[in-house]
């Protein structure tokens, strides 16, 4: 029985782009001998991972339960657990979301930093270097 589940949690303060690069890594390197797939998910500017496991029952509760222990993050919590009849993420040993590149409105973003990024967004439209350059484009 195929099963898929979904977690979430907060990294640990030492955790950025090497210390992701590594799980992705090592997710690549053991998921297919246990024939599980999936994608991480993982937002940098609120520390907060996103991951779907996909596969037999026994394995994904096995990786879970060692992810759940995995010293790099910190409150783990079960989103979803279901039966499945096909896989989503059929092709990926451990595919990666960057969610900062996704949108400023993402799930994943603190209000301070959807606040700044609409900020940023704003000057820049208002910007009168922004306004002379898309004049000299015309």
């Amino acid at each position: 029985m195929l099963v898929r589940l979904m977690y979430a949690s907060r990294a640990n303060d030492n955790v950025g782009a090497d210390e992701l690069a590594a799980i992705l890594k090592v997710s690549k390197a053991r998921n297919p001998a246990s024939g599980v797939t999936g994608v991480l998910c993982f937002c940098f500017s609120s520390g907060v991972f996103m991951q779907v496991l996909e596969g037999g029952r026994a394995q994904v509760n096995a990786l879970y339960s060692r992810i759940a222990r995995d010293a790099r993050h910190r409150d783990a919590r079960l989103l979803s657990y279901d039966e499945i009849g096909e896989r989503n993420f059929a092709g990926w040993s451990m595919g990666q979301v960057n969610m900062d590149r996704l949108n400023a409105r993402c799930c994943c973003a603190t209000p301070s930093a959807r606040r700044s990024t609409r900020m940023r967004s704003r000057a820049r439209r208002r910007s009168p270097s922004s306004t002379n350059s898309s004049r000299r484009r015309r």
